[in-house]
């Protein structure tokens, strides 16, 4: 008898136990604030000292999705981490819009992240990114 109750007892926690879990849903918008669909959302792990993509992370380098009609994206994660989410998108008047930010990945969270898409041309250097896409 006395060795059933902690056996029970370890049965119950492992049984309990879950797997933390990393989420991320990016929001595109465009400048009305109406979501954005098929648009195309990098996620990268970014050394903000450097801008430089990190190499040999935890988790892959990029990640891709395209928005959903609502203007939609998300990602999951195995582990914790500081991403970046870049946007560049191309509308049918040949104009060039993109955003970025960054947010931390939290345990067991799904974090939000919203982007309004912005004008911009390549030759200012305010989305030289775009040029990678």
């Amino acid at each position: 008898m006395n060795k059933i109750i902690p056996i029970l007892s370890l049965l119950f926690f492992i049984q309990c136990y879950q797997d933390p879990f990393f989420e991320l849903t990016v929001k595109i918008k465009d400048q009305n604030s109406n979501p954005v669909s098929d648009v195309l959302v990098k996620i990268e792990i970014i050394d903000l000292n450097n801008g430089s993509v990190v190499e040999e992370s935890i988790i892959e380098e990029y990640f891709e999705e395209t928005t959903n009609s609502s203007g939609e994206a998300s990602f999951s994660f195995d582990n914790k981490a500081l991403v970046t989410a870049r946007v560049c998108y191309q509308n049918t008047s040949s104009l060039l819009y993109c955003a970025q930010g960054h947010v931390y990945l939290e345990e067991n969270k799904t974090q939000q992240l919203e982007l309004m898409l912005q004008s911009s041309a390549v030759e200012h250097d305010e989305c030289s990114y775009c040029v990678e896409f």
